[in-house]
């Protein structure tokens, strides 16, 4: 039942992202927002929406390999230039 719930989870993200064309959030078409995947021990479909060029609010939602419902959301802030 659990392998199943994965394979489901894994299967569903998969056809959401087949449905977007760019998975930039914010990268060199200037996109405001970006939807993409996390693969691990927690699989889970992310959406990220910039506010601004160094702010932008951050969220996931997926089952882990033990099948409990995972949620996270947060608020980053970037600093481009910090490896220049």
């Amino acid at each position: 039942m659990k392998l199943k719930t994965v394979i489901t989870s894994t299967f569903l993200a998969l056809v959401l992202i087949a449905g977007v064309q760019d998975g930039y959030a914010q990268g060199p078409n200037g996109k405001r927002y970006g939807i993409g995947i996390s693969i691990g021990d927690v699989t889970a479909v992310s959406f990220r929406a910039w506010l601004s060029k160094n702010n932008s609010w951050d969220a996931a939602i997926g089952n882990s390999y033990l099948g409990n419902p995972h949620l996270q959301a947060g608020y980053l802030w970037h600093y481009n230039d910090a490896f220049r």
